[in-house]
């Protein structure tokens, strides 16, 4: 500013020397800059700055077209698909190999095993961030020389720091443990992704099974079905019998010939779901016609043999949502702790070196170390705040554990009643197939003597080929009813052993899948038996009382 107010006085007054002269010289030139022969005044720089911040701010945000973005996309898929085919075996695959590669391929499994990676990187930062903090800098500042003065024009400065806040090492160590606990979170939604995956794949793989072993038979009911029509109008034709008669004839003939057709939508339908599990991208999947891992008869009756209040009781146990919830229980409490330690002080240790050009300076360089205590007295009114803000979420999250009780409860009685009407109706239409096979054969050991003998035998044929694809229906429900209600129990149909990769091959693993699923329902009975003792002394201790569900039910409404 005195050196402003000089060059003014300077630049107004007659008689300079020559010494002035340059001094006004050099300042009149300082006073603005020169950017293509136009030249800003120094009292208008501020303003350029913000002009130019306006221009950059005005210029961001505009988003660009999504064409490149597409045709990216569209040649990353269309190269990653021929990529999933070749992961596919050649061999015909049945049941547990079926699921097996499903675990290896499917993309919602890989997305699942992404979510619970960053969770394991969640904690790995919160670690870190418990370390002390170390700091480097540098800098380099360009200066005008002070008239009258020995100050450098160009000055270098570095620092180096260390500090730690001790005090907030708890809140610090806090976030660590909720990082652990959403850790946890995501392998159980790991797990009921793959419970979830197999499940589906096993179905479609007894659909499209059931159908690949029923094609022969659909083969020679729309033969006998289209020969049977071709009789039919030879009949109409020669005016020989009832037309009543012949058209409820040709009538059932239709209804039997769309029968037909939904049986084969239904096969494409889950040959394309199983090649969606399986990320096969189009390709047909070979189909191994041997269904011994599935779940026969005795094994259905077995898990209904188990009593309904221990499957409640077991999936109350070991459901993983319900687990979840109490996961998310427990980081409220956590955070509820860590509510009160935003009102403590911060007490920071550190240490800094520091080093400076400046030619004052003596010595350029030093050491300085030491503590600080800051207490911020906003912190207790808003760890006040908080703490009321997580007790209403505990108290919200209580409802939602019970209304979820109350669902698992019934969702487990609903898919235990879905299982045994699908088995008995498994029952009922395989005692239909087996009458109307034992018709057909009656039909084709005798001679027909009339066009009616004819198309009474057709009809006997194409109606047990039905009846046995009723029957595979049937059955296909029953699995799919089996395999829900072990879902709705909380019994993983994939074991923690093969979801971990720790077979040796891909034999070994569809060996362990096989001995697993056949130990399905004995494996409840045992995790009863082993949860029995801590129930017992979780419910007489005296040290973990009950969550506070009447305080929550109590929780007037807003």
């Amino acid at each position: 500013m005195r050196i402003a107010q000089r060059g003014c006085l300077n630049a107004h007054t007659e008689g300079l020397s020559t010494s002035h002269g340059q001094i006004v010289s050099r300042l009149s030139a300082n006073k603005g800059f020169t950017m293509h022969h136009i030249t800003v005044p120094a009292c208008l720089r501020p303003a350029a700055m913000l002009l130019a911040s306006l221009l950059l701010s005005a210029c961001a945000g505009k988003v660009a077209p999504l064409t490149t973005d597409v045709q990216q996309r569209v040649a990353r898929q269309q190269q990653a698909m021929p990529a999933l085919q070749g992961q596919l075996p050649a061999a015909p695959l049945d049941a547990a190999a079926a699921v097996s590669v499903a675990l290896h391929n499917n993309l919602s499994l890989k997305v699942s095993a992404l979510d619970t990676l960053l969770a394991s990187g969640e904690l790995d930062m919160a670690r870190l961030q418990m370390l002390p903090d170390f700091s480097v800098q540098a800098g380099y500042t360009l200066r005008d020389r002070v008239e009258d003065s020995s100050d450098p024009l160009n000055r270098k400065d570095y620092a180096a720091q260390v500090s730690w806040n001790v005090l907030a090492l708890a809140g610090q160590w806090l976030k660590a443990q909720q990082a652990g606990e959403r850790q946890l979170v995501y392998r159980q939604r790991y797990q009921d992704t793959a419970d979830q995956v197999a499940s589906d794949t096993l179905v479609a793989w007894q659909q499209l099974a059931d159908f690949q072993q029923q094609a022969a038979a659909l083969d020679r009911a729309d033969a006998s079905i289209d020969s049977t029509q071709a009789l039919l109008q030879r009949l109409q034709q020669a005016q020989l019998r009832d037309p009543l008669v012949l058209a409820q004839y040709a009538d059932t003939l239709l209804a039997l010939k769309s029968q037909i057709r939904s049986t084969r939508l239904r096969g494409d339908k889950a040959a394309s779901n199983l090649g969606t599990q399986l990320a096969s991208a189009g390709r047909r999947v070979q189909i191994a016609a041997d269904d011994t891992s599935l779940p026969a008869a005795d094994l259905v009756s077995a898990l209904l043999g188990v009593p309904e209040d221990q499957l409640e009781q077991h999936a109350l146990y070991f459901r993983n949502d319900l687990r979840e919830n109490d996961i998310q229980a427990r980081l409220l409490r956590e955070q509820a702790r860590m509510a009160w330690t935003s009102a403590l002080p911060g007490l920071q240790l550190f240490y800094a070196r520091e080093y400076d050009t400046d030619i004052n300076l003596d010595p350029p360089s030093w050491q300085q170390h030491g503590l600080s205590l800051a207490f911020n007295l906003l912190g207790l009114v808003s760890a006040v705040v908080q703490h009321k803000q997580v007790v209403l979420q505990q108290q919200q999250l209580e409802l939602k554990q019970l209304a979820l009780g109350y669902l698992t409860v019934e969702q487990v009685r609903l898919s235990r009643e879905a299982l045994q009407m699908s088995h008995d109706s498994w029952l009922e239409s395989q005692q239909r197939a087996d009458a109307a096979e034992q018709i057909a054969a009656i039909r084709r050991t005798r001679t027909p003597f009339y066009e009616d003998d004819e198309l009474d035998r057709a009809r006997a044929e194409v109606q047990a080929i039905q009846a046995q694809v009723a029957a595979n229906q049937a059955r296909q429900d029953m699995l799919q009813a089996y395999w829900q209600l072990l879902q709705a129990s909380g019994i993983q149909l994939v074991p923690a052993a093969v979801l971990a990769g720790a077979a040796e091959s891909a034999s070994s693993s569809q060996q362990q899948l096989r001995q697993y699923w056949q130990q399905l329902p004995a494996q409840i009975q045992q995790q009863l038996l082993a949860i029995q003792p801590a129930a017992l002394a979780s419910t007489s201790a005296t040290a973990h009382p009950a969550p506070p569900l009447a305080l929550a039910l109590s929780t007037p409404t807003p």
